[in-house]
């Protein structure tokens, strides 16, 4: 091969060697300045807490009269009686007219079946249910009132009693002041961490609400959908929020 072929070639190869560190270097400078430019952001993720005592201001309570009777004109009469004597009762207790609702007259009717079992068109019977629904502001009167209910069986009178319900009507605004509490309360936590970590807490990133947990009182009880108990008159009302802040040094 020629002396002059072989030169080339070594100075060639030479030339790569050089454009491929110059490629190297190059990257290195540009990522080193997209760092300096981009630096990545501290951010501090913390959990405010709040609660809220509150008193149910709404009470609902419901009962319901069955009747049952071989013909049902005679039936519902008798169903009848026992709406009246149950209407007495609601009224000498302290409710109103206007918190008293009735539904209207469920009918079951009941036909004959063979030795065999199988249902035949001869009606056998008829039940009567009815639901009378109390909502009252006293909430003391309407817990008064489902004790009490049990004197209508006393008198004869079938029902069945649910226990009452207990709301709180000014639950929008107790969760828009919650949410404020738990707010600074996690910023509080955020500027302890910060200076313990020789940080300063900047501005706000990001904010996610929890669940609120309306429980009774004292009770430790949750759930992760949220719980709203409706059984006692006595709640507490639970806020989390989940809050992200930049660091600063």
């Amino acid at each position: 091969m020629p002396e002059s072929s072989v030169d080339l070639r070594k100075g060639l190869r030479g030339l790569g060697l050089w454009l491929a560190a110059g490629l190297v270097f190059s990257v290195l400078i540009v990522s080193g300045t997209i760092e300096k430019v981009r630096p990545s952001p501290r951010t501090l993720w913390v959990k405010g807490y709040a609660e809220l005592p509150v008193r149910a201001d709404m009470a609902s309570w419901s009962t319901w009269l069955t009747c049952r009777g071989t013909r049902l004109a005679e039936t519902y009469a008798i169903l009848n009686a026992q709406q009246q004597i149950v209407e007495t009762f609601l009224q000498t207790s302290g409710c109103s007219k206007a918190e008293i609702r009735w539904t209207p007259v469920n009918v079951t009717t009941y036909y004959r079946r063979t030795d065999k079992g199988i249902a035949t068109s001869e009606v056998e019977g008829y039940s009567l249910l009815q639901t009378v629904q109390v909502e009252s502001a006293d909430v003391e009167r309407v817990e008064r009132l489902a004790v009490a209910s049990s004197r209508l069986i006393e008198q004869g009178i079938e029902i069945n009693s649910a226990p009452p319900a207990y709301f709180v009507s000014t639950l929008d605004s107790h969760k828009i002041e919650l949410l404020g509490a738990a707010t600074r309360n996690a910023l509080e936590r955020a500027n302890q961490l910060a200076t313990n970590s020789q940080s300063r807490v900047g501005r706000l990133c990001s904010a996610n609400q929890g669940v609120f947990q309306i429980t009774p009182r004292h009770s430790t009880e949750t759930s992760d959908s949220g719980t709203y108990d409706t059984g006692s008159i006595d709640k507490t009302i639970k806020a989390v929020v989940t809050v992200e802040f930049a660091l600063e040094p």
